[in-house]
């Protein structure tokens, strides 16, 4: 027996009966386009054919008692218009369909009102029931169907090696509008609202650039995108990133995504002075501190070389000998008493080396600014070279 047989009567009973004939014959139309919507559609599942069934049956009789649609049954929605997009759907169709049959269900909705003489209230009543279950199927379904386009996009520029290294690189570069980055990194699951850091590696005997970027990502403290341009890998990872790694890499600052670039300068500031000073495994620019800046200006560090270490060249082995003395004298906190037993010499010794060299290079060591930038000379040289280049 259909619900407008059971409902038959006469008052308030005759509206109800009508009422749920009309939600019968709404329900037979959404139910009809659904299904001529996957009409010559590949991949049309015989699963989501037995959800929409189950579906219409739920909104019908949801709407027979005159309520708004709950949560249970936008589930319900969205995991329809889930499988039809996955199905190969558009959200386009599905909007359409739920379109079709709620001005179906209006037009319908106007006959009611003259056969059985309503009054406008309750017309209106009716009508914006009939409307909030559209908007709520429409907003069910663009949601579903928005999810599954995300995660395609996901999968796919992770599939394809190129595309993604071109993203990393632009964005590093500052190379993308904000907007544009902010996309296409939720495309590739990054959380756009979460603070990134750049990590920057570079390939060596220890380890291959795909080794390096296989350890960075994916990790346990992913998820995160890496990318590889010659012997150079680059990363974008959540913040903070702490993975072991046997090589040198430099970590940049936390930043926003849009602000990505600075972080990305930074991290091969840190690269640079790590892989000069032989420190493995990841590094920040408060790890290395002042080292960072010693190959940073090659100006100021080349005035410093040529006046506090080529002046040596000229005593020769003794020029050595007292280099390696200054570079002990400095490591030990300036104590003579100290460096002096590390090198197994006289205080007097050491202490003669310290004036030769004061006197080769008229530097005071008692000086903090010079002794300074005998520091900055030595550890440019260290890195770099006698020569500091």
């Amino acid at each position: 027996m259909s619900a407008s047989r059971a409902l038959r009567g006469t008052g308030r009973e005759r509206v109800d009966a009508r009422f749920a004939a009309l939600v019968e014959r709404v329900a037979a139309r959404a139910a009809r386009d659904c299904a001529a919507a996957g009409e010559g559609v590949v991949g049309w599942a015989k699963e989501s054919d037995q959800l929409a069934e189950h579906v219409t049956l739920a909104v019908t009789a949801a709407l027979l008692e005159r309520r708004p649609p709950a949560d249970a049954e936008r589930e319900q929605i969205a995991r329809l218009g889930e499988l039809r997009a996955r199905e190969g759907v558009p959200l386009e169709t599905l909007v359409a369909g739920v379109r079709a049959a709620s001005r179906h269900g209006i037009g319908l909705m106007r006959e009611l009102a003259d056969e059985l003489a309503l009054e406008v209230e309750e017309v209106l009543e009716l009508t914006a029931l009939l409307l909030e279950w559209a908007d709520a199927a429409e907003e069910a379904l663009g949601a579903a169907c928005r999810a599954v386009e995300r995660e395609a996009e996901r999968a796919g520029p992770r599939r394809d090696g190129r595309e993604l290294s071109a993203f990393v690189f632009d964005l590093v570069g500052g190379l993308i509008a904000p907007r544009q980055a902010l996309e296409r990194a939720d495309a590739l699951g990054l959380d756009v609202d979460a603070a990134h850091v750049v990590l920057r590696a570079r390939s060596s005997i220890a380890l291959s650039a795909e080794e390096i970027a296989a350890a960075i990502v994916p990790s346990r403290w992913s998820p995160g995108i890496a990318a590889i341009r010659g012997e150079e890998v680059v990363a974008i990872v959540p913040a903070p990133a702490t993975v072991e790694l046997p090589v040198p890499a430099g970590v940049g600052p936390s930043v926003a995504l849009t602000a990505i670039p600075r972080s990305y300068r930074v991290a091969g500031v840190v690269l640079n002075a790590a892989s000069a000073f032989g420190q493995t495994g990841c590094r920040r620019l408060e790890d290395l501190g002042l080292l960072t800046t010693i190959l940073a200006d090659d100006d100021v560090g080349d005035l410093l070389v040529a006046r506090y270490m080529t002046p040596l060249e000229e005593l020769g082995g003794f020029g050595a000998e007292v280099l390696r003395s200054l570079r002990v004298y400095l490591a030990c906190g300036l104590s003579v008493e100290k460096a002096a037993r590390a090198l197994f010499v006289h205080q007097n010794t050491l202490r003669h080396r310290l004036g030769r060299f004061e006197q080769a290079t008229g530097a005071d060591l008692r000086d903090v600014r010079q002794l300074a930038e005998v520091w900055w000379a030595l550890a440019r040289v260290d890195a770099l070279g006698p020569d500091g280049r």
